[in-house]
């Protein structure tokens, strides 16, 4: 049956009995999830973007029962986590972390007590010495076990001139790289190079060098755009090769990795030469890697000024303007065609009624002068934060390098705007509390927000905490309730992992003595 058609068809139905049907929630069992089957049916038709000729109340309704719902209780998964020996703060080491993985109604999850201290890194968990220095022990978890990265991959190459030595392992769409000089901490021979993986493109490596003789490198000189190593196949390809564009003379340094991104075929990438509060849209450009040509995003555009800018897949390039008012103007770009798919203008910024500027204080107390606590507090809106107490409480809030931008109302309830058709819809049951943030992530490919449960210290009520993921292409959305003893006093992190089909929890402790024994509880709900 097509969209329209069962969408209209629900005009025959009688309003009763979808909205009792809505009522019925699912019973929870425990760590089980609860799925309404109606809604996985109804999920695997609908698309962005439907109309829906039915009333109000029974659109709303219809949307409530995409969802997968129910409670997961980890303070059992807690209890059979620490049944082995809880270990003294010196003795605890990554090999001794433990796990299980289960299988739930409409996800799986893997539950894991790490031993030891790690940064998360890209779907990885990279371990740390007791001086707090990164270290040659890599893990990533798979099915319920945390598994060591034995079998590297090493790389030895040149690379304009320059010779570049490397390793990586590959994971679940995820790489992970390493070099010996971080790796052994040889500080005095600092690499002319850099090799790097970026989340949601899982068969390269990206590789910086500095542009001259291996020993005249020192450690911060700027490297050059970089190339692309194929991990399955071994060649280096120069992305930048066939451009029609010069990078300016001594302005190398602008051209740093984290201001360079790309559509996951590499086609295009989108290049920040000025990061720092950019106002006028100065510096930043849509290159095109196959015809080498390289465009300034107003003139592209059409707008005045740009602010910033983001990719979505390889699809659209979104740009975007704040003006000093906190008003937002946007227009999303179809890539190769350059047709305007959407444009919004003249929408205030939300802001978080809560809270203050950061820098009231400074003021009140004369440190900074009001051109400065106002240019600062612009500065900071640039940068997408919505607790300064600037803009409107019912406004538009940007999500970086997502399909979407959310809408928040009067009743902090959320509607989302889809940039690549111009669709808005409602998201039944999400509400940002009028004393939090706003707090909506994208996943690396954009098409997933993850929000979750704010806690603020003097609301502080461990216990529980709620994430929900709405899939912005399948328009659904999955809501998990965590519990657990409410012992601690951690409010736990929630973020996407890896590549961003799962989604991490974790609470984490640390016993100070002798700098050893750090240990986290981490939760992993797989979405796929």
């Amino acid at each position: 049956m097509k969209n329209d058609a069962l969408i209209y068809a629900l005009n025959d139905v009688d309003e009763s009995f979808i909205l009792s049907a809505e009522t019925r929630k699912p019973r929870r069992t425990g760590r089980r999830i609860g799925v309404i089957a109606l809604a996985a049916a109804l999920a695997a038709l609908l698309t962005l973007g439907t109309a829906m000729a039915v009333s109000e109340e029974v659109r709303e309704a219809v949307f409530r029962l995409f969802r997968v719902e129910g409670t997961v209780d980890v303070s059992e998964v807690k209890d059979r986590l620490d049944q082995d020996k809880v270990l003294p703060p010196e003795d605890r080491t990554p090999d001794h972390s433990r796990g299980e993985f289960v299988v739930m109604e409409g996800l799986t999850a893997e539950h894991y007590r790490i031993e030891d201290c790690y940064l998360d890194r890209n779907g990885f968990f990279h371990f740390l010495d007791d001086r707090g220095r990164i270290t040659s022990l890599v893990f990533y978890p798979k099915n319920g076990e945390l598994c060591q990265v034995t079998d590297w991959r090493q790389v030895d190459i040149t690379v304009k001139g320059v010779d570049v030595s490397f390793k990586w392992f590959a994971y679940d769409g995820n790489i992970f790289t390493m070099d010996r000089f971080t790796e052994f901490h040889d500080h005095e021979n600092m690499p002319p190079f850099e090799a790097y993986s970026l989340p949601g493109i899982d068969d390269t490596i990206f590789i910086r060098v500095y542009e001259g003789n291996n020993k005249d490198y020192q450690e911060g000189d700027p490297l050059g755009l970089p190339v692309v190593y194929d991990i399955n196949t071994g060649e280096i390809t120069d992305l930048f090769a066939n451009k029609k564009w010069e990078m300016p003379e001594g302005e190398e340094e602008k051209y740093r990795r984290d201001l360079i991104t790309f559509t996951p075929d590499l086609r295009y990438a989108l290049i920040d030469t000025e990061p720092l509060g950019n106002v006028s849209g100065d510096g930043l450009y849509l290159a095109d890697l196959v015809s080498g040509e390289r465009y300034d995003l107003r003139a592209l555009s059409g707008m005045e000024k740009v602010s910033g800018a983001w990719l979505y897949k390889s699809q659209a390039v979104v740009c975007w303007y704040l003006s000093r008012e906190y008003k937002y103007d946007l227009r999303v770009l179809e890539l190769g065609s350059g047709k305007l798919l959407t444009e919004i203008s003249g929408l205030p910024m939300v802001h978080s009624e809560r809270f203050a500027s950061h820098y009231t204080y400074d003021l009140e107390q004369g440190f900074i002068t009001r051109e400065e606590f106002e240019e600062r507090e612009y500065s900071h809106a640039l940068g997408g934060a919505s607790d300064l107490g600037v803009g409107e409480k019912a406004g538009l809030y940007l999500i970086e390098g997502a399909r979407c931008a959310a809408w928040i109302d009067e009743n902090r309830d959320v509607e989302l705007y889809d940039l690549l058709t111009g669709q808005r819809f409602r998201v039944p049951g999400l509400r940002i509390p009028e004393n939090m943030w706003v707090n909506l992530e994208a996943n690396s490919a954009g098409d997933k927000l993850l929000n979750y449960d704010t806690i603020l210290p003097d609301d502080l009520e461990p216990g529980n905490r709620n994430f929900r993921v709405l899939d912005l292409e399948a328009h659904t959305c999955t809501v998990v309730g965590v519990e657990w003893s409410g012992e601690e006093e951690t409010i736990p992190d929630v973020d996407f992992f890896g590549g961003g089909d799962k989604v991490k929890i974790e609470v984490s402790d640390v016993d100070y003595e002798d700098g050893h024994g750090c240990y986290s509880y981490v939760y992993l709900y797989d979405l796929k």
